[in-house]
């Protein structure tokens, strides 16, 4: 998928670069949006918020995103919040190669 916002390795090298202080803005970003989610942790306009504040763009351009890419930039911030590094850094198993 080609997109003019989205870079995947730009979002993960900015992800790392994060505080709590942007955890915490994003949640207020988010719930400033009407995200009623228990744990925010599980809030795709929560990881919205995250995705626009690593990428430097307004909430809303992040969220008026066609679908598709809109589920793969939110999927991807959950991915990197949720998975331990323990997981992060384990090689899959599972070979491709025949």
């Amino acid at each position: 998928m080609e997109s003019k916002i989205y870079d995947k390795e730009k979002l993960e090298k900015a992800l790392l670069s994060m505080s709590g202080k942007d955890f915490a803005a994003a949640e207020k970003e988010a719930r400033l949006e009407g995200d009623t989610s228990i744990d925010i942790m599980t809030s795709r306009t929560f990881y919205a918020a995250l995705a626009a504040r690593a990428l430097k763009k307004p909430l809303p351009d992040i969220m008026e995103l066609p679908l598709k890419e809109y589920a793969a930039i939110t999927g991807d911030i959950g991915t990197f919040l949720l998975t331990p590094e323990s997981v992060k850094k384990q090689e899959s198993p599972v070979s491709l190669e025949k």
